[in-house]
């Protein structure tokens, strides 16, 4: 039924869903440019297409009894922020220890404001997991979209994040201008 409701939706709108690649049972999936709302509504609707379910992290209080087993069923893997410095390594363990596809989409930016550097959680949790990322194709100018490149990280941030830029640099948000430079803090860092 969800996959109806994706097809149609996408159809109505003009969206073209570009072929299935295969994507890793286990993975972080980042999503670029992050500049509305309609970017997850629109990656989400082709993971349904796909049959494929996404996860997403939310705050332990998202997850009260009796709405914990709901918020799971939607792919929420609950997170406890008060302890941020433990909040890569928790992650990367419920992915790792997950019987079940983890699939967590992240968007690397942490905001649809255009910033600086990238947030790099996605990129630790990548590593500490021993995860690929795959990196969704959103084009809003050209109204495609799918699940692209997969990258296996090397632990080289410079390499890696070469790697990501070329899976991406097609990618157009809805409002491109707030896209923010392809770049994590710690690529300058290295440099210094």
């Amino acid at each position: 039924m969800l996959k109806l409701l994706a097809d149609l939706g996408l159809k109505l709108t003009g969206w073209t869903v570009r072929p299935m690649v295969n994507v890793p049972e286990k993975c972080i999936i980042i999503g670029y440019p992050h500049t509305s709302n309609w970017d997850f509504i629109v990656v989400q609707a082709v993971a349904f297409h796909f049959g494929i379910k996404l996860n997403w992290l939310g705050k332990k209080q998202l997850f009260p009894f009796p709405f914990a087993g709901l918020m799971r069923w939607l792919g929420g893997i609950s997170v406890d922020r008060s302890a941020p410095q433990g909040l890569v390594q928790q992650v990367a363990n419920a992915i790792r220890d997950s019987r079940e596809p983890v699939r967590l989409i992240v968007p690397p930016e942490g905001t649809r404001s255009k910033v600086e550097h990238w947030k790099s959680g996605f990129y630790r949790i990548a590593l500490a997991a021993g995860v690929p990322i795959q990196v969704a194709e959103i084009n809003f100018e050209k109204k495609y979209v799918g699940f692209g490149t997969t990258v296996h990280l090397t632990g080289d941030v410079t390499r890696d994040m070469d790697m990501i830029r070329a899976a991406i640099r097609d990618n157009r948000g809805k409002f491109h201008e707030n896209a923010s430079p392809v770049r994590l803090r710690e690529e300058d860092e290295k440099k210094a």
